[in-house]
Parts: C-alpha cells; structure tokens; sequence
C-alpha cells in the first residue's frame, strides 16, 4: 500500500496541512494568509487567490469557520454563516490562478475583534462528482487555514500576566508556567515580548527574563478576550526548590510578572 506522508506548513495566524503521496501530482497555493475586515470603513470584503502550481487539474473547497482557543491554544473551528464566499468550489488547471471574494455578513456591532478562518482545502476526488455536487467522505490533500478577523472601531489589544508559577516535579523538570490573559478587544502575537518577574509583596525585587528565553512566546497568538498558558525555560535567577511559586535562595517568591510589547 502506498506510504502518505503528512506535512505541517505553518505561519503566525495561519497554516496550510499537506498529505502528498511520494510521487508529486497536485498543489495549490491560497494567499493571503491575513486579512481584516474593518468595521469602522465598511470594508467587509475581501478577494484570495487559488493558484494551482502542479501539473494536474485541481479540485478546490473554500469555506469560512468561526476559531475558538482552549487556554494551551487548541483550536476548534466550528461553522459560521457570518461570510458569504464566493466561489465555494473550483477547479485549477495547471499553472491557473482564479479569485474567491469572501464577505462579511455578520453582525455589524461587536464589542471586541471576532477571529474567524477562511480554509481552502483540495479535494482528491473524481473532478466530474465535484463538479455535480456530490462531495461525501471526502479526504483532503492540502489544506491551508488562513486567519481573518473582524475589527471594531478602536480595538486594541491589553495584555497582562495574570499568574505565574513553577511546575515540574523534578528539579530537572522544573519550568515557568505564565498565564497571559487579553483585556483588550484586538488580538496580539507575543513576539519581542519583554518578562519582567516580581515579588507581589516587594516590587522593587524584580528579576527580568532572557531574550533568548522567551522564543516560546514569538508565535503565541492571544485571542481578544482570551487566554494562553506557556512554559518557558526555568529562569537562571530563580532557585529551584519545590514550591508553586519560583523564589530565589534569599527567599523571595516571584509570584507576579509584567509584560512589555514593543
């Protein structure tokens, strides 16, 4: 039985999934891979590119999908008819690019940013039964889930750390569990973020974070209104001793933290 092999592509707010037999047949690119929908300006509608770059038609499916995160940043994408898209099915002939228009049609007034995807998938399927609708048990072979928010007039995003503590067992298991909650109505990626450790009690005891310790950060994306856990690398600063909170040798608990986004 032939081998499949499976692929992550992954960007910032966006990723395309990749199952490709050993023997290249069929690819498409979809760009681009975010988009805003501004409230403010009534620009709700967007166009995407579907290209074809293989040497074979393709069958392609786009569809939009509201985005929900747990605390660890699964996500779940379950369907919305907040967009109209158009069209919702295609085909690609070798080496041909078509336009999707996607539309916003949801509510015109919300609080905070709504983050949605826009996911365009390739069909391994008969291109005659796609053309005549039929389209059950279908698998997929690339697919590419695109990120695309809905913003309100002056959405801003407003992080915070709201807890911090030590987990791990072991000594040498030891890591720095931070919880970052958004207070803000605009999502933020937490790149070239600044980790300012403190004592609750004594603020003047700070300990700050490495740069080259905070790369978990660069792609941890925090919903408007959400929250994200990380585990970064045990601070050097901090002792190692048992305990829900990374204290030094002297004594101090670190139990708080603050964050500065450039």
């Amino acid at each position: 039985m032939e081998k499949r092999i499976f692929r992550s592509l992954s960007a910032a707010g966006a990723c395309a999934l990749l199952l490709a037999a050993p023997r290249p047949a069929r690819a498409f690119a979809f760009q681009p891979s975010v988009v805003e929908f501004t409230l403010a300006d009534g620009q709700l509608s967007k166009t995407f590119t579907a290209e074809n770059t293989g040497d074979a038609k393709v069958a392609v499916q786009i569809s939009a999908r509201a985005r929900e995160t747990d605390l660890d940043g699964k996500e779940t994408l379950p369907p919305t008819d907040h967009f109209s898209v158009f069209p919702k099915q295609l085909i690609l002939g070798p080496n041909e690019s078509k336009t999707i228009r996607v539309t916003y049609t949801g509510p015109k007034t919300i609080a905070k940013e709504a983050p949605y995807r826009i996911v365009a998938e390739q069909l391994p399927v008969d291109l005659k039964s796609v053309q005549a609708g039929a389209g059950t048990n279908l698998k997929f072979l690339i697919k590419y889930q695109t990120s695309a928010y809905v913003v309100p007039a002056r959405a801003r995003a407003k992080i915070v750390v709201e807890s911090v503590r030590a987990v791990g067992e072991k000594t040498n298991d030891r890591r720095l569990e931070l919880v970052f909650r958004n207070d803000g109505g605009a999502h933020r990626i937490l790149n070239r973020a600044k980790i300012v450790l403190r004592d609750s009690k004594n603020p003047r005891n700070q300990l700050p974070l490495p740069a080259d310790g905070l790369k978990e950060l660069e792609t941890v994306n925090v919903l408007a209104g959400e929250k994200r856990r990380v585990l970064l690398p045990w601070p050097a600063g901090a002792s190692k001793t048992p305990g829900t909170t990374p204290g030094t040798a002297s004594g101090t608990a670190f139990d708080a933290a603050s964050i500065d986004l450039d």
